[in-house]
């Protein structure tokens, strides 16, 4: 083989080198290999949990019967047990309240400060006192959304069902209970009945979301703000309608399947202003999520799964985030309890209880 050849060859070999040497930066870059911290069992809560929420610079847990009231990391916390107070543990998803405990049997409405709870302190009220109609309570399963409201200010907002000579009533009414607090007792102020008239057919209440001084609900795809004086307003009809607050603005995403359409609304904090700001092909994924924020980003959960969400000029994407260990589980909330840590709790489904990773973890992408 002559020199010529050998120089070539050897010219060949380096450019190969080179290439791949390339193709395996650029590589790295679109797909890093991406550490996975896993997540890591909390000594602070060991009970399934169903609702969670960051209020006031306190955690507040909600399990089945039982309130963990400023919950405090790295340390057992012990909870206050309501079972009295409540009907069909486990089915209801109850709200959380910095100022009071809202719950309900099937046949009465019980309320106690937060600040002071025990049996004594709960103060019960009859629905038909106020209502001579009343039939019952709605039945919101906790997978679907919250059983009642509480508002920032300590209004709480029940829904129920009534009948006319012995026919139900199409559409569902609610208590607005105006509440006090002096030191730790608690005042009933007043008790009214809403009764907004929006659909001609019996159908069901899909969702409460409570606010500082309002409330979202859907009804039957219906979607109204209900502010804690009782005022309505109606926002528009959409099978779903998920909102979170960020950077003091809030983003509404209203999901209507039959135009397979998600119609972005922004607000201010108090739900005034709303305007649409966008609208994106229908996400099936997106529709089926739970959000929340971290660290200033919209996270969507679901089940184990994790999800960053992006929300672009022309459409909505999910990053899918690292659940490691908490994989077969139902996440029920994902708090941000500080600056340096996300706290997650799940229902008792394969893990059970509370789970911490530091923040600067938290928006690993998840392997394939």
């Amino acid at each position: 083989m002559g020199k010529t050849q050998i120089k070539i060859i050897i010219y060949i070999l380096i450019l190969g080198y080179i290439s791949f040497s390339c193709s395996k930066e650029d590589g790295e870059n679109i797909n890093p290999n991406i550490q996975q911290t896993e997540w890591a069992q909390s000594s602070s809560v060991f009970d399934g949990i169903i609702n969670g929420a960051m209020i006031d610079g306190k955690l507040i847990l909600m399990g089945y019967n039982s309130i963990y009231n400023d919950v405090q990391l790295n340390v057992e916390n012990n909870p206050f047990i309501f079972e009295k107070f409540i009907s069909r543990p486990g089915w209801y998803k109850l709200p959380i309240s910095s100022k009071i405990l809202a719950s309900r049997t099937e046949t009465d409405i019980y309320i106690a400060p937060l600040s002071n709870l025990q049996e004594s302190s709960f103060v019960k009220i009859d629905p038909r006192s106020y209502d001579a109609s009343f039939t019952g309570f709605e039945d919101i399963p906790r997978w679907q959304s919250e059983a009642l409201g509480i508002s920032g200010s300590g209004a709480v907002l029940v829904p129920y069902r009534t009948s006319q000579e012995g026919i139900a009533e199409n559409n569902p009414s609610f208590f607005l209970i105006q509440t006090s607090l002096n030191g730790q007792e608690l005042t009933v102020i007043n008790i009214v009945s809403i009764k907004p008239q929006v659909i001609d057919y019996y159908d069901q209440i899909y969702q409460i979301v409570s606010f500082e001084d309002y409330f979202i609900i859907n009804i039957a795809g219906e979607v109204l703000q209900i502010s804690d004086q009782g005022e309505t307003t109606r926002i528009g009809s959409y099978n779903s309608y998920k909102t979170v607050i960020l950077k003091d603005e809030m983003y509404s995403f209203g999901t209507h399947n039959t135009n397979q359409e998600i119609t972005l609304y922004k607000s201010n904090k108090n739900g005034t202003q709303r305007q649409i700001a966008n609208k994106f092909p229908i996400d099936p994924v997106f529709a089926n999520l739970q959000l929340t924020t971290i660290n200033d980003q919209i996270i969507g959960f679901n089940n184990d799964k994790i999800y960053l969400v992006n929300v672009g000029t022309n459409r909505l994407s999910l990053t899918e985030l690292n659940n490691s260990k908490l994989e077969g589980g139902f996440i029920s909330s994902i708090n941000q309890v500080n600056s340096e840590t996300v706290l997650v709790t799940t229902t008792c489904n394969a893990v059970c209880g509370s789970f911490t990773k530091r923040i600067s973890n938290f928006f690993e992408e998840k392997k394939n």
